[in-house]
């Protein structure tokens, strides 16, 4: 291959295999076998292999989402569904890969990490972290919520109408709302 190879390379070729088929599993060999990369180039730039690869795609995914600085609830959640929508045999395919191999805590610190970019952005931030100060789980509680949602369409194969999924997690946002309201009237 004459092409010089890089790490976002290898991304983007993961990007185009997760697009092409399902897909339940794909290790190093089945990766470098499709990419005609070898596995010394896999490893050199994703030390842990195809879970380097995973995960680096997913925090790109992340990364671009806080880049969006997105300061209403509705419109980040829009954006998130209408992205799995547009892209729904990529983002099964890497459900089925990656959320095997990553813990559950793994995925509630990301929903938390987007939650929390989220907060520093809309106007009641320091109301925000007054209530997250007060009452620390209260994050928690909230992604662990949002997760539920996201993973019950998975799990259904994004079966279920993006619009009533885009409602549930929109509905689970309402319980920071109500925080809010009440917050400020004990102020």
């Amino acid at each position: 291959m004459t092409a010089r190879i890089t790490s976002e390379y290898l991304l983007q070729r993961l990007r185009e295999l997760l697009d092409q088929k399902p897909v339940r599993s794909l290790s190093v060999s089945d990766f470098t076998q499709q990419t005609v990369v070898s596995r010394s180039t896999v490893y050199r730039y994703f030390p842990g292999g195809m879970l380097d690869l995973y995960q680096t795609l997913f925090l790109h995914l992340s990364l671009n989402l806080k880049q969006h600085e997105i300061d209403n609830w509705s419109r980040l959640v829009q954006h998130c569904v209408h992205y799995v929508d547009c892209h729904r045999l990529r983002s099964l395919n890497f459900y089925q890969l990656a959320h095997c191999e990553f813990p559950r805590q793994f995925w509630l610190n990301e929903v938390e990490s987007i939650l929390i970019n989220f907060f520093q952005i809309i106007p009641q931030k320091a109301l925000v972290s007054r209530i997250l100060e007060k009452n620390p789980y209260e994050l928690d509680f909230i992604a662990g919520g949002l997760l539920y949602h996201w993973d019950a369409w998975f799990e259904n194969n994004l079966v279920t109408d993006p619009q009533i999924v885009i409602q549930k997690l929109i509905h689970g946002y309402q319980y920071i709302n109500y925080q809010l309201q009440n917050e400020t009237i004990q102020l």
